[in-house]
């Protein structure tokens, strides 16, 4: 509720919302300017937004605690073609597993019993990748099939966009990023440095990529990558 109270206290400052005789006396220039109509539409807004703030705030905190399909360590999760996919570090035969609602889960058979540590969905597939060199991928969630990676190298973050899949590695030397177009065929890439790059994202057109031991580093195609 902060966020929303936070915002509702700023607007209140700024004049806008009237709680008292005074602020209503030192909102009278306006008042006038705008006029009556004019200004009272545009108090309603502001509490109308405001109201709306809460109910996404209250959502967004309403949680309800579900069961797995297993008791695996589970690490990764997205959404992808209708369905939501998990993958996990452990368990036998069944480190995926499957939704189409969040909350009825089913066992999924992955293409190893690797170290499952990350999971993304991107031109209509699904890759998922390994501490122990593992990458596999999925046209459903479901069928899974193991790929080859171009290092061996201890997989942890992967992110999908500008029409390219991007992974990082925590270990390697001068090889701690890996792109392809599919999910299947990978290309070895260098990292801006040599560090534990642990997760990866796109957003707003550029990949970035951040380590356990402090990095930071950027690309725009996944391919050139900059700290």
């Amino acid at each position: 509720m902060s966020a929303c109270t936070d915002w509702f206290e700023a607007r209140q400052v700024s004049g806008y919302l009237l709680k008292s005789y005074r602020e209503f006396n030192g909102n009278l220039l306006e008042y006038l300017v705008l006029g009556k109509d004019l200004f009272m539409k545009k108090l309603s807004l502001i509490v109308l937004t405001f109201i709306f703030c809460i109910q996404v705030h209250a959502q967004i905190n309403n949680w309800t605690l579900g069961t797995s399909a297993a008791d695996n360590n589970w690490q990764g999760v997205t959404y992808g073609n209708g369905v939501f996919v998990a993958v996990a570090s452990t368990g036998t035969g069944n480190r995926v597993m499957t939704s189409p609602d969040g909350i009825t889960w089913t066992p999924r058979t992955s293409a190893a019993n690797k170290f499952w540590i990350n999971v993304t969905y991107g031109n209509g597939v699904f890759v998922a990748v390994g501490y122990d060199v593992g990458i596999m991928t999925s046209p459903d969630g479901i069928t899974w099939t193991s790929q080859t990676s171009p290092a061996n190298n201890a997989w942890s973050g992967l992110a999908y966009g500008n029409g390219v899949f991007v992974a990082v590695a925590s270990s390697g030397t001068g090889n701690r990023v890996m792109t392809s177009p599919d999910g299947i065929t990978w290309t070895a890439r260098t990292s801006a440095a040599d560090r534990a790059w642990y997760n990866v994202k796109y957003g707003n057109g550029v990949f970035v990529a951040v380590s356990t031991d402090g990095g930071v580093m950027t690309s725009p195609d996944g391919i050139t990558w900059t700290s």
